[in-house]
């Protein structure tokens, strides 16, 4: 009966006539069909999950990441804290994308700032946060309430 109960609302998720999606991951396929112009910049992902479905779609789609990325071209990677200032102009973004980062991410109201310094004023950002999860890598925990406030408090509104 659960296995038949998921199938199911795996399959309202994802289509049997859905062919363009190979990976199952539930946040890319959030993430990549909600993307819908560009620039674009995928913070923090370091197996290029997102980076690399988004550049069968786009050109113009930027890593930022502390760890080095050779898989992603000359000037599209910039290795670098999201928390610090990012080397591009005011409203440079029209889609920012960030999964399961901010958890792990010390100052997460300066690097929210600084993600709403680089997006568009008509831009998306698009989140995954995993609340309530103790992990040693993650600096913090979050309810919807607190990360409701979080994100108010970077200038940023919550769509769900």
């Amino acid at each position: 009966m659960i296995k038949k109960t998921f199938v199911k609302f795996f399959r309202k998720l994802f289509p049997k006539n859905v062919t363009d999606f190979p990976i199952t991951f539930i946040s890319n396929r959030f993430f990549v069909e909600r993307a819908n112009r560009e620039p674009i910049l995928v913070v923090g992902d370091w197996q290029n999950t997102e980076y690399d479905s988004l550049r069968k779609r786009f050109d113009e789609v930027y890593s930022l990441d502390i760890f080095d990325n050779l898989k992603v071209a000359k000037g599209y990677f910039v290795k670098q804290s999201v928390e610090d200032r990012l080397p591009f102009p005011d409203g440079f973004f029209k889609v920012v994308i960030m999964g399961a980062v901010i958890e792990q991410v010390w100052r997460n109201r300066d690097a929210l700032l600084e993600l709403n310094r680089v997006l568009d004023p008509q831009g998306i950002l698009l989140m995954s946060v995993q609340f309530y999860r103790d992990n040693k890598f993650h600096y913090h925990s979050y309810s919807r309430t607190s990360f409701a406030l979080l994100l108010k408090h970077s200038n940023f509104g919550l769509v769900e």
